[in-house]
């Protein structure tokens, strides 16, 4: 009897279902559809049956409403597109009927739940299962709290991680693959490891490639950015390796980056040289740089003494061999562990051979820096306690077995692996020390880099050393991160003036956003002014790229250059203009309205549009715009320039039709001479200064 049923049940499942494709589709289409698929499959040793493909086309006709309305007409399928199309259809609807099923049993088991809340996290969790671990993929061995937690605190790095797949799978097939084989457990922390140096290897490539003008200041800190605060990036953003150079850039340019703090560990001076301590003073004979480096971590974190730092900006070899200097650590305990208020709470005793002696307090700086000799008394006044301990403070000069071992180093001839070639890693780095080689240059130099360990090339690059396209291609991601921080430093101690047109996009990329306003308190000091001989007041003058004016601005923009100005009131004269080939097309920015006594103004081939705001400047008796081709109209505020004697817009985009209407009364076009001359009548100019002859 259940057998009958069954069949029963078949037939008019297959009875409804050509009665479907009947009405659906004529059997004159049906059977040129038969004939074009058994031609294109004739070669297939699994060629479909008839009745296959009739099932098929009917399977076709029942979902086909579902789809796009130009994937509806069956006639522009092949054989493959239609059977895969079909059973693509069929397995979501599987899986929509599982899900379904699956959701009916969580609610059942977390019986009051809040349904729409369900409903929202088993699509979310729809959408991370497959980068979860496997022991995590039963959404039913969750209750509806522990799935809400998973989702807040999990559901966007785990939409990043995927997003990260997908772009590790564009970038470097080979090694997306290698990832995707282990474990989940580990697949996330493998990703981060991995993807920023991918990023920077790639995208250097990629961008190097593509624009061969680009330079390594521009592109590195922003691919660095990138992977910085990839979970910052909207989700629907193309993947790296889609984007145009000015698409990556202008996504890059507006993310924050957060700057990575060093790690504190607990530090262990027991096997250092102590030469006093008590309970208030301390004082160490470090005999080699990591116990100089122990010794600052532990009581002076904050300090820049270069004989301490941490690997690459490390320089105890230059100090205790090449200057044959004894470094004395000095710790006063009574003082707390703060460099800029407490600046003598800690320092450095250098003594040469003679017993002279040079001081580095915490601040490390200035007189202060160990570059001078002092004398006891100087010393002990900035540490009193050391009075009565001079004797402990003596010249320990370097042995014949140091001294020999310092020039077999220097004469030493390396040819393409330091390391190898000197016999380790330690005797490279003092190589480098004492030599600084420049490899950028160099015969073989770019292989030497290329042989160097990431620390040895921070050391390179630490000893403000060179480094060329083909070195930074070399370098690995944290190497390029310490050369960007160094250059970070670099411009804290360069003028405008020194400035370079790779610095200022070095300054202007993302990773020195939060250094760029310590920089502008730095370099507004240099802010250039002249003297206005006609008007007698002061000129500022920017001219693009050369002068310090236009450096300032093109690292800040010209309304920070304007706000940067303290007496505004006495600037009477400003000039722009772009000396270089190329176009420049700024705003000139409202802060032009600062200068309330402008009485001259001169842009060429710099500007494309003037704010409302400089109907401020009532005083303004010479404008002057000239080769400015996308500067296309006034404001309607030049009505209120009434002290104006003169206008010229040669070369721009001006014409009659950009005066506006109601200040066309006070303008007469002069086509031939090339101007527009102001015509304001004497009521209007009785608060306008004397004028000249133009």
């Amino acid at each position: 009897m259940e057998l009958i049923k069954i069949l029963s049940s078949t037939v008019v499942k297959n009875i409804k279902k050509n009665n479907f494709l009947t009405e659906a589709m004529s059997e004159k289409v049906i059977k040129q559809m038969i004939d074009k698929f058994n031609q294109e499959t004739s070669e297939d040793p699994n060629q479909p049956s008839e009745e296959y493909i009739r099932e098929l086309i009917s399977d076709f006709e029942r979902f086909k409403q579902a789809f796009p309305p130009d994937r509806r007409d069956i006639v522009q399928y092949t054989y493959n597109d239609l059977k895969n199309t079909v059973e693509e259809y069929k397995k979501k609807q599987e899986a929509k009927k599982a899900s379904t099923e699956t959701f009916k049993a969580f609610m059942e088991k977390n019986k009051g739940a809040d349904i729409n809340q369900v409903k929202a996290n088993f699509k979310a969790f729809g959408m991370i299962k497959d980068v979860l671990p496997n022991k995590d993929q039963n959404i039913l061995n969750y209750t509806d709290v522990d799935l809400n937690d998973l989702i807040q605190n999990q559901f966007v790095p785990l939409m990043v991680m995927k997003r990260k797949i997908k772009d590790l799978e564009q970038m470097d097939p080979r090694v997306s693959s290698q990832i995707l084989k282990m474990p989940k457990e580990k697949l996330q922390q493998v990703l981060n490891d991995k993807f920023k140096e991918i990023v920077v290897s790639v995208g250097w490539k990629k961008f190097a490639t593509e624009n061969p003008e680009l330079t390594p200041e521009i592109v590195l800190p922003r691919l660095e950015a990138y992977a910085i605060a990839y979970q910052k990036i909207p989700f629907n953003t193309k993947p790296l390796m889609l984007m145009t150079f000015d698409e990556f850039e202008h996504i890059v340019d507006a993310l924050p980056v957060d700057e990575e703090d060093e790690t504190k560990v607990g530090i262990n001076l027991d096997d250092i040289n102590t030469v006093y301590e008590d309970d208030e003073l301390l004082v160490f004979l470090p005999t080699i740089k990591n116990e100089c480096i122990r010794i600052r971590k532990k009581y002076a974190p904050n300090s820049s003494w270069c004989t301490s730092w941490d690997r690459a900006g490390n320089y105890y070899y230059n100090y205790r061999l090449r200057q044959n200097l004894t470094l004395y650590y000095v710790i006063d305990l009574t003082q707390p562990a703060n460099y800029r208020t407490h600046p003598n709470h800690a320092g450095v005793v250098l003594v040469d051979r003679y017993g002279d002696k040079r001081l580095a307090d915490a601040t490390n700086s200035g007189r202060w820096s160990g570059g001078q000799v002092v004398s006891w008394n100087e010393i002990t006044e900035k540490f009193p306690l050391l009075k009565g301990k001079e004797d402990l403070f003596k010249p320990l000069p370097i042995s014949d077995e140091d001294r020999e071992h310092m020039n077999r180093i220097e004469g030493a001839t390396v040819r393409q692996n330091a390391i190898e070639e000197l016999g380790s890693e330690a005797e490279a780095e003092l190589w480098l020390e004492l030599v600084g080689p420049d490899l950028s240059s160099r015969s073989g130099g770019i292989e030497i880099y290329k042989n160097l360990t990431p620390e040895l090339k921070k050391k390179y690059i630490g000893l403000s050393l060179p480094l060329n396209a083909k070195m930074v291609e070399d370098s690995e991601p944290d190497v390029i991160a310490y050369y960007l921080r160094e250059k970070v430093k670099q411009f804290e101690n360069k003028t405008l003036k020194d400035l370079t047109e790779l610095d200022i996009a070095l300054i202007n990329s993302p990773l020195m956003r939060k250094h760029k306003e310590k920089i502008k308190e730095i370099y507004t000091r240099e802010i250039e002014f002249g003297i206005d001989e006609q008007f007698g007041g002061s000129s500022l003058e920017i001219s693009y790229p050369s002068n310090i004016n236009a450096k300032f601005a093109a690292i800040f923009g010209l309304e920070k250059l304007f706000a940067s100005v303290k007496d505004k009131s006495k600037v009477t004269y400003v000039s722009l203009e772009n000396t270089s080939k190329g176009s420049l097309y700024l705003d000139l920015p409202n802060e032009i309205a600062q200068f309330t006594n402008l009485q001259m103004l001169i842009v060429d081939n710099m500007i494309k549009s003037i704010p409302e705001s400089i109907g401020q400047c009532k005083f303004l008796v010479f404008l002057n715009l000239l080769n400015c081709p996308k500067l296309t109209k006034l404001p309607k505020s030049i009505v209120n320039l009434t002290c104006l004697e003169f206008l010229s817009t040669s070369g721009s985009g001006i014409d009659e039709n950009s005066i506006p209407e109601s200040a066309k009364k006070y303008f007469i076009e002069d086509e031939f001479m090339g101007y527009i001359q102001p015509n304001f009548p004497p009521e209007m100019k009785q608060h306008c200064p004397a004028t000249f002859d133009f």
